[in-house]
């Protein structure tokens, strides 16, 4: 009887979908969006604020911020009468050791985003679950950071190194029932990054057409974070894919009986 192992079923899988390679390239600031952890603060207060880690006024600054990311600080002047309170925050990248990385479903979920804005989705009925379901995102590459979690894309520079992140500070203002409120949130950027992916979809609703004009809405749409304020757009490197030919042999070869 024959035994068949996750690597059978994923050639399987591979036979009915095509691939296209895609190489990307931030235009714009990629922001994270990720709520701060103890490493995300602590890189923040080590690289944007400049304290030596290990000292008292390091960890002081990281037990500030971490009790400010739960809370509201009031910051009314004393002869003011308009109540006005400072909301903050620290956002960053997903990371990998010394790596950055997007996640394979934040590219579905841009891939998806791009089909509804380009009206694919009313035309044809079931290509949104063949993305959303069948479709699937895998580093390759320079974005490989790790073989087995390919569905972590690493973001590199131009040379193929980790690419290296700032925090940029954004200020803004709401007004609601408690009054004005100012937000201060400190986010992980990068301002030159490239990412390098296979988008691995069936042919069935969507043809290698459709997913080209996908792509290309997607570049306009933009990833990460802060998209409003224009991050996150890029251009596309190259989009390559390869005709696959006798795409179902595989699968016969496979589920033939001794």
């Amino acid at each position: 009887m024959p035994v068949y192992t996750q690597k059978d079923f994923t050639a399987i899988l591979d036979a009915f979908r095509k691939s296209i390679h895609v190489q990307i390239h931030f235009i714009t600031p990629l922001a994270g969006g990720l709520p701060g952890n103890e490493e995300g603060i602590t890189s923040f207060v080590q690289y944007y604020l400049k304290l030596i880690p290990g000292t008292p006024e390091f960890d002081s600054c990281v037990e500030r911020i971490k009790s400010a990311e739960a809370g509201i600080i009031d910051t009314t002047p004393e002869e003011g009468e308009v109540e006005e309170e400072k909301s903050y925050s620290v956002s960053i990248i997903r990371r990998h050791n010394e790596y950055r990385w997007i996640a394979e479903h934040q590219i579905k979920a841009l891939l998806k985003q791009a089909a509804s804005r380009l009206g694919i989705f009313n035309a044809k009925r079931g290509s949104k679950g063949d993305i959303a379901e069948m479709t699937a995102v895998k580093a390759i590459s320079s974005s490989v950071i790790d073989p087995d979690a390919l569905w972590q894309i690493g973001i590199c520079d131009k040379n193929g190194h980790p690419a290296r992140s700032e925090f940029v500070c954004t200020k803004g203002n709401v007004t609601g029932p408690s009054g004005k409120r100012s937000i201060v949130t400190y986010a992980e950027c990068i301002q030159d990054g490239y990412l390098s992916f296979d988008i691995c979809f069936p042919e069935n609703k969507l043809v290698m057409k459709d997913m080209l004009e996908i792509l290309a809405a997607a570049s306009q749409i933009g990833l990460g974070s802060k998209l409003s304020i224009g991050n996150g757009k890029f251009e596309i490197i190259s989009a390559e894919y390869e005709e696959k030919k006798a795409k179902r042999s595989r699968v016969a070869e496979l589920c033939v009986a001794e």
